[in-house]
């Protein structure tokens, strides 16, 4: 079994929000980050692999 999360490119300061929400008992904020930063990680793989490189979220959906 593979004991490592692949969330995706993530940035330093994306991580940094995890880790502090962590420390901060916001387990429901830091999953539902989680899962967008997962996300957009999955859809920049999978086009990655049809050739075609996405356009950079907008400020908006970063912030959902």
């Amino acid at each position: 079994m593979n004991d490592k999360i692949n969330i995706g490119e993530v940035t330093v300061q994306e991580f940094n929000v995890l880790m502090k929400q962590l420390a901060a008992g916001q387990l429901g904020e830091c999953i539902d980050l989680f899962m967008r930063l997962s996300k957009l990680g999955q859809d920049f793989q999978a086009a990655q692999q049809n050739g075609v490189r996405p356009p950079p979220p907008s400020a908006a959906e970063l912030a959902k």
